[in-house]
């Protein structure tokens, strides 16, 4: 669903960041942040870098088929609190320049076609990310 500003983050819910607004990550809620776009967009790596300051290594963060560099800078965070950093083939995707900038940038854990992402996703969160 679209993130409300204080939402708490549950089991089975996916938040997604409403137009126009930053999301981050603080105490387990939703924070919705009307910050000025950077490159032409409110990019993830402010949520990355929330995410992984909250959670550390329990974190998976995903980049997936897309344009420019959006979440590259953001997975170097992740890695570094242990998290688990997952990038779509670039190969495998519509728009290759994002997953390959991620890769580049901050290098992934697991480097996926889509096809693979689910199942991937289900182990990690079954088994924990450690």
């Amino acid at each position: 669903m679209e993130a409300r500003d204080g939402d708490l983050l549950q089991p089975g819910f996916i938040l997604v960041a409403p137009p126009g607004y930053h999301l981050v990550i603080s105490h387990g809620r939703a924070k919705l942040l009307d910050r000025p776009r950077v490159n032409w967009v409110k990019p993830i790596d402010a949520l990355f870098q929330s995410c992984a300051h909250e959670y550390g290594p329990r974190l998976v963060a995903v980049i997936l088929t897309g344009l420019l560099y959006d979440g590259s800078a953001g997975l170097i965070p992740v890695r570094k609190a242990g998290g688990v950093a997952v990038v779509q083939d670039p190969q495998d995707a519509a728009h290759a320049s994002m997953p390959q900038s991620a890769l580049d940038t901050a290098g992934a854990d697991y480097c996926v076609p889509l096809s693979e992402l689910a199942p991937l996703l289900v182990k990690l969160v079954s088994q924990g990310t450690n």
